[in-house]
Order: structure tokens, then sequence, then C-alpha cells
């Protein structure tokens, strides 16, 4: 149990380390971790009332490390450190933060065109300075697109994207230029995996201009969850895979040139 000393250390603590949390990520609702006596008012007299640990109390007033709660029709002011208001708030700010962080990652640059740090047209040198972690390959990977050839010897691994690690295959067309890139999650991946990025990109970018699950070409039992982005600058394309029989699911976004006249479909 959290004593007045444990409260007043978590509280400087944490405004010292992480910074006191900004007031929009401050909860309404907090737990109390410790028996309280709450002050009630009845006409012009004040009685008390005992609020058992583990209550469910609303935030009044914040004056930290000080929080005033009420709970029905009774209050008290508190210590924060006898609550989980500090651990809620920093919660709410990473969450925030994270999202932000993640969102950063997934536009392209509309003045351009392209995907993050690179622009469509740049050369395997040009990817390479922007990226230099990305690494040759020894074998040159081929990729098709609707009818469209590209060639793949440089990409990266360990990518991070949504508090997920991707490996990175950059697309080159036959003039070398860059005209896509692949993203494959390294993990298996799950259903809410594809639905916190559907999500994001739809932030960024709107709702899908498609989204479909149909069945992968000769394998039946294994399927293709896809949503569809057209912009101006670029053709994005959000896949979940399917494997049930080997218990195996793979997220794959795949960011495309759209001034490519054979990318009208994927």
């Amino acid at each position: 149990m959290k004593n007045h000393a444990f409260s007043i250390f978590l509280y400087f603590f944490t405004a010292t380390i992480f910074a006191e949390p900004p007031e929009k990520y401050w909860p309404k609702k907090i737990t109390i971790f410790k028996d309280t006596n709450f002050k009630i008012q009845f006409g012009n007299t004040t009685g008390s009332i005992k609020v058992p640990l583990n209550t469910e109390v609303e935030v009044a007033i914040v004056n930290l490390p000080k929080l005033k709660v009420t709970h029905n029709k009774s209050y008290a002011v508190i210590d924060v450190g006898i609550t989980n208001f500090l651990e809620l708030a920093i919660k709410a700010e990473n969450e925030s933060n994270n999202s932000e962080a993640i969102k950063n990652d997934l536009p392209i640059s509309y003045d351009s065109g392209g995907w993050n740090k690179v622009e469509w047209g740049m050369t395997k040198n040009d990817v390479k300075e922007q990226y230099p972690k990305a690494v040759k390959l020894g074998e040159i990977d081929n990729y098709t697109q609707n009818g469209q050839n590209f060639t793949s010897d440089l990409v990266m691994a360990n990518f991070e994207l949504a508090n997920s690690l991707y490996y990175v295959a950059f697309l080159f067309d036959g003039e070398g230029k860059l005209g896509g890139v692949i993203l494959t999650m390294l993990e298996n991946a799950t259903p809410t995996d594809f639905k916190t990025l559907n999500s994001l990109i739809s932030d960024k970018y709107g709702p899908p201009s498609e989204r479909e699950t149909k069945p992968i070409r000769n394998y039946e039992s294994y399927t293709n969850e896809y949503s569809r982005w057209n912009t101006e600058k670029c053709i994005i394309k959000l896949n979940l895979i399917s494997f049930p029989q080997v218990y195996k699911q793979i997220i794959k976004i795949i960011y495309l040139n759209p001034s490519n006249p054979q990318l009208d479909k994927l």
C-alpha cells in the first residue's frame, strides 16, 4: 500500500523524469488504493464516510501532488500517489505520442510522391543515402504488380512501424527508378494489427476506395483481406494474408507510384 512519503516521491519522480502529463491527458475517473475518509454535507452539518480501496472516484480538481475527488455526494482531497491518476495520464500521453509517431511514418510526401524519406524516380544510390541501413542483396528478387515488373536487391530489415518490425523491399522499374515499396511484418500478424493500420491510414487519407476479402488463387483456404487507397501521389494497399492450415497471418503494406499507366489496378 502506498504511504504519504511514497506518494510524494512518486509525484516528484514522475515530474522530474517524465515531466508532468499535460492537462488534456488527465483522467476523469481514477481508482484509489487506500481506504479514505470522504466528507459529506448533510444540510448545515458535515460528516464523513469511509470509501474503501479500489473504488473508482471522479476527479474534480487537480493541483498536483494533490487531487480533489468526489464519490457520489462526498469529496476528499488526497495525495496523487494513492491513486492511478499518473499511471493513466502517462499511458494516455504515450498512446497519443505513439499514434502520432505512427502517422508520421505512414504518410508519403504530397509534394513529390513516394514513401517516407524516398521519392518515386530515385536511384538505388539515392535510396541508400536516405536509408544507410538498407543493404544490397546478392540476388535480385522479382515482383509483379498487375503486369508491371519490378526488381529489388535493396532491402532493409527491422524497420519499426506501429510497434512492429517490418522487412522493407525497395522496388525498381526497368530503368532503375524507384517505383514502389513493400513492407512485410516480420512477426505473425493479427486481425487487430490490420484494423489498427487500416484506421491509421484512413485517418491520413480518408476511407479506403476498396476493401475486400477474397481467396488466393489456387489456394481456396487461404484468404487475402485488403484495403486500397488511391491518392494523387501514391497507391497504398494494406493486405492481411491468412494461411489457416499453418496458423499464419502476414501483413503487407504496398506503396506504388500511380503515374505508371500499367498500375490502374493492383
